[in-house]
């Protein structure tokens, strides 16, 4: 409870007590302690528009109309966000950054317990604020034709104090606090006395006041038997319907230490007749980053009530958390008085009474923060890095934040006021727009007190290219690969038709990791180039080729288009991926990591996400025979595999993330290998050598058949019978390559391990004999496969569907209406 807990004096004298007791918000709210697997949950990433650069230090929560529902995310610096919402229905997601334009993105349909992603691409535009007046009439406040700018101002400020609220209920940072306690002379303001304590904490720092609605109705200073009550508005109060319903705001301008301060001033209603508090949330107006909150006491009486006052300093981190960096409340002490002589001598004993909080170290995962430590700065220079010349008036600035710099004519920049962490810069230049280059972000670890420099450069990978073949890139021709959606592409062929090299072989270079591929000592004249990569190609591209410098051809790469799937052989399953994703430190498994798989130009073909267990499976409707899996989860790194091999079968990987780091690893993907089980007994090797039909461990995971029976129908030529017999029916298994010389179906003999359970046959036969142990068709009690063995057990199944595929160590009575081998798992 954040207050001033006053116990009057008893009879007869003695010295007045305050007491402030700051309760930290319990660890079960903190990120990731509530599972979203229960809950309707939005999750993605905050881009900036065109560079793609994450945004830390973004608001996203889910409205219905203009109302907040549920908790919000501020994202940190992977941009990454996790909103749930209370219910299923249709929301809006709204991203707020503090000095920029607010985002909004309407239809999020969420169904029942149902996880969706969406990435939120944000404009880099700051806010512009204005000037305005608030007039108050008859108790209530009206604003003037100027109202829309006080709202401006309002926004910036209640975005910042929900980023603080939000970091107080959900992120853990470690804290070194010192807390104090003093008596001061209220003539003189001589300290009397001081106390001081230094703890850790873990959590937030957080410090709250009580709820809105009870200030609003008993007030802000409260009397008890024996004790006054001085309660401060924390950012929950200030951010209440309460605290708007019984305020009103104005506007103030201040200059201090050379920045320019604008303040939204608040007082209580005129018909207000309750104690209750005044005050000025101030704002640095060139960047809308609030500063602090000061405040004092209204209507209060007691003694010297004009001298209770307190104040709350904020401080904005370098992942984006927001933080009270310090606090205090004063109040004077009321009841019998001091009776110490240095105040009596000093003309009386009234005593004020502060107590106050300031936190000396945060520690978060990779920065250290400390109030008196001063900030860093950057400074470099702009430049064309195949030139050397200065971009002048390049904007440098600060990524998802609204602090920026212009570079002089000599290109040279400097960037101020920026905490200790982790920061990442980008910049903008007319040159950048014209040739539609983006310049992507560049990571900058700035100490305090420190001066970090760094060289940025306009990344020209088509001058880059041609200078790799001489130093004026003469004669050469250069270009990038790319996706329908404009994504480099990297590993594609990219062939010059018509050009052989002298021994016969067709002229072609490979795209690099940006997609940009080069040809040197290109002859003049008119070249036609391609790109290929797997089934995907590019229409050929006409370029004219010139000596006295360089060409450039973009090729855009389109997948081929889908055969007909009557003319595709049928297979024994479609071809699927199944896995597992694993915390690499840890080896748990992890839920709700988004799994996208993409094709050989760079398009998603499915997208899902890991259940409980870090699971997943995607099938496919057409065989992919170059696909890459990418996977991001909240507070891990994002990563892409390496090509897979999706052309037939399925196919089992493991994943293994990193737990937030700054440096993107790639990721390890791990195939299982073969079961000792089914090498003991041939499996593989039938496998590779035998015709027949082959289901592994990793094809039944991909189908999840709820029967046996469902999964082994889903194979060309087999067929389920429904036998109906005793008021119910079975399902039993036949080849329809097969049937009997008098027309009867024909059944396949079953083994299971190895061991024959069920001889073949027609199921009217009468001269198969009865051999202990095994089942005969004729039998009309003989258990269905599905009865035999679950899907859940089985690790592998071999099917012969023709008397000429049986091996011979399963060739024997009643084989000749085929086998299925049934391998079952080893029980762990």
């Amino acid at each position: 409870m954040w207050q001033h807990h006053q116990r009057r004096a008893a009879p007869g004298g003695g010295r007045g007590r305050l007491v402030v007791a700051v309760l930290a918000a319990g660890l079960a709210a903190l990120a990731g302690g509530t599972s979203a697997a229960s809950a309707q949950t939005v999750v993605g990433r905050v881009l900036e528009e065109g560079s793609g650069v994450p945004v830390a230090g973004a608001m996203v929560r889910l409205v219905v109309g203009e109302e907040p529902v549920g908790r919000g995310w501020l994202t940190a610096q992977d941009g990454r966000f996790q909103v749930m919402a209370p219910g299923p229905g249709t929301y809006a997601l709204l991203v707020e950054r503090i000095g920029f334009e607010t985002v909004r993105r309407e239809g999020v349909h969420l169904e029942p317990g149902a996880t969706e992603l969406h990435d939120v691409v944000v404009s880099t535009r700051a806010v512009e604020l204005g000037g305005l007046r608030v007039e108050t009439e008859g108790g209530r406040c009206r604003l003037d034709e100027q109202g829309d700018a006080l709202q401006r101002y309002w926004d910036e400020a209640r975005k910042a104090l929900n980023a603080a609220s939000w970091t107080a209920h959900q992120a853990p940072l470690r804290f070194v606090v010192e807390t104090w306690e003093r008596q001061i002379a209220a003539r003189t303001s001589q300290v009397l006395s001081e106390s001081r304590e230094q703890r850790e904490t873990v959590g937030a720092n957080s410090v709250q006041s009580l709820p809105p609605e009870e200030l609003a109705e008993h007030g802000y200073v409260q009397r008890r038997p024996g004790y006054v009550l001085w309660f401060a508005p924390d950012a929950d109060v200030l951010l209440s319907d309460a605290f708007q319903r019984t305020h009103c705001f104005s506007l103030e301008e201040r200059e201090e230490d050379g920045v320019s301060l604008v303040g939204l001033a608040f007082e209580p209603h005129r018909d207000r007749d309750l104690p209750d508090v005044k005050g000025v949330i101030w704002l640095e107006r060139e960047t809308a980053r609030l500063d602090r909150v000061e405040f004092r006491y209204t209507d209060v009486d007691v003694p010297l009530a004009n001298r209770a006052r307190g104040e709350v300093r904020f401080t904005e981190l370098a992942d984006g958390r927001w933080i009270v960096r310090d606090w205090f409340i004063q109040a004077p002490v009321t009841g019998g008085g001091v009776t110490v002589a240095s105040s009596l001598r000093r003309g009386g004993g009234q005593v004020i009474h502060e107590v106050g909080n300031r936190v000396e170290v945060v520690e978060g995962p990779d920065f250290m923060w400390q109030p008196d430590l001063p900030l860093g700065s950057v400074r470099g220079m702009v430049y064309d890095s195949i030139t050397g010349q200065a971009l002048a008036g390049a904007v440098v600035r600060v990524a998802g934040r609204p602090l920026r710099t212009r570079a002089d004519l000599g290109g040279n920049f400097r960037l101020d006021g920026l905490t200790e962490g982790v920061h990442r810069l980008t910049f903008r230049h007319p040159l950048l727009d014209s040739l539609g280059v983006e310049p992507g972000s560049y990571q900058v670890q700035v100490r305090g007190g420190e001066e970090t420099v760094v060289t940025l450069a306009v990344p020209r990978w088509e001058t880059l290219l041609a200078r790799t073949c001489n130093p004026e890139g003469r004669g050469a021709l250069v270009g990038v690969v790319r996706s329908r959606q404009g994504r480099p592409v990297s590993g594609a062929t990219v062939e010059l038709e018509g050009r052989r090299t002298d021994d016969g072989k067709p002229v072609t270079d490979v795209s690099d990791m940006l997609g940009g591929y080069v040809f040197c000592n290109v002859p003049a004249g008119v070249t036609r180039v391609r790109a290929m990569r797997g089934r995907a190609s590019s229409d050929p591209v006409e370029v004219r080729t010139v000596e006295d410098g360089w060409a450039q051809a973009d090729l855009l790469l389109l997948p081929a288009p889908r055969v007909d799937e009557t003319t595709v052989p049928s297979a024994l399953l479609q071809p699927a991926l199944v896995g597992t994703v694993l915390a690499q430190d840890t080896r748990e498994p992890l839920p709700d990591v988004r799994v996208q798989l993409l094709d050989d130009v760079g398009d998603p073909v499915r997208e899902t996400l890991t259940d409980a267990e870090g699971r997943f499976r995607i099938l496919l409707s057409e065989p992919v025979p170059a696909a890459y899996l990418r996977l991001e989860r909240l507070g891990y790194t994002g990563a892409v595999s390496e090509a897979l091999d999706l052309s037939h079968g399925t196919h089992r990987v493991e994943v293994l993330l990193h737990a937030e780091a700054i440096e993107l690893d790639p990721v390890m993907v791990v195939v299982r290998g073969r079961v000792p089980k089914l090498e003991a007994v041939g499996f593989y090797g039938r496998a590779t050598s035998n015709p027949g039909l082959f289901i592994r461990r990793d094809d039944i995971e991909a189908v999840a058949p709820a029967r046996t029976s469902d999964l082994l129908e889903r194979a060309p030529g087999v067929r389920v019978w429904r036998d109906y017999t005793a008021g119910g029916f079975r399902r039993r298994i036949v080849f329809t390559r097969l049937t009997l010389s008098n027309g009867e179906r024909c059944f396949p003999s079953v083994y299971v391990d190895g061991e024959m359970t069920r001889i073949g046959g027609s199921r009217e036969e009468t001269e198969a004999p009865a051999i202990e142990g095994i089942d005969v068709m004729k039998g009309e009690d003989v258990p269905s496969i599905d009865e035999l063995v679950p899907p859940a057990e089985i690790e592998a199944v071999e099917m012969y569907m023709t008397p000429g595929q049986v091996p011979r160590q399963f060739t024997g009575l009643g084989t000749r209406c085929g086998v299925i081998v049934i391998w079952t798992r080893e029980r762990r």
